[in-house]
């Protein structure tokens, strides 16, 4: 017969590994948080990044205006009723050198003005997620977007279903469907 554990006591006791950190006023002063503490942003560091990224944009938005440009070239049955593509080519180039300035200045500007209010409030916490798996938040996310894709799944199969021709019958087969005539 075995011995009842419930009765029996623990050799190991788990103790508390922290104790109480109570200061002798009553406050209980806050407890050391995992994570980076985001106080300044370098300027210069803001100013060329927000450059690149804004030249990498124009050149996107070139490549586009560009493609555009031949599309309406293209269709167009009298090509002297358009526009000039002299005429597009320095648009696009005025365009493009104004949205990386005005792009990198107010980055720029915005850093600047990160960093003055970052002094009064001591900026933004950036936390390190401490627990192991996913939250709760993301726990009901899986499980909704789950639902949702089964009942998708559901509705296509039902709505999709290939039409089957007169004097065809199908018949599974080991998981495949096939046709006999």
């Amino acid at each position: 017969m075995a011995p009842d554990t419930a009765l029996q006591a623990d050799p190991f006791p788990v103790q508390d590994p922290a104790p109480s950190l109570a200061s002798p006023g009553g406050a209980t002063p806050h407890p050391s948080r995992p994570g980076r503490q985001l106080t300044q942003v370098d300027l210069w560091s803001v100013a060329a990044t927000s450059a690149l990224v804004c030249l990498a944009l124009g050149v996107c938005l070139a490549v586009a205006a560009s493609l555009t440009w031949v599309v309406i070239d293209f269709l167009n049955p009298k090509p002297e009723a358009g526009p000039s593509p002299v005429w597009g080519l320095t648009f696009l180039t005025v365009t493009l050198m104004v949205e990386v300035v005005l792009g990198t200045a107010l980055a720029t500007a915005a850093a600047y003005f990160y960093n003055l209010a970052s002094r009064c409030t001591g900026g933004v916490h950036l936390k390190v997620r401490d627990t192991e798996g996913p939250s709760a938040v993301e726990v009901r996310t899986l499980r909704e977007y789950r639902r949702l894709r089964a009942t998708l799944h559901r509705y296509a199969a039902a709505r999709l279903r290939p039409a089957t021709p007169a004097g065809v019958q199908v018949r599974q087969v080991a998981g495949v469907q096939g046709a006999e005539h």
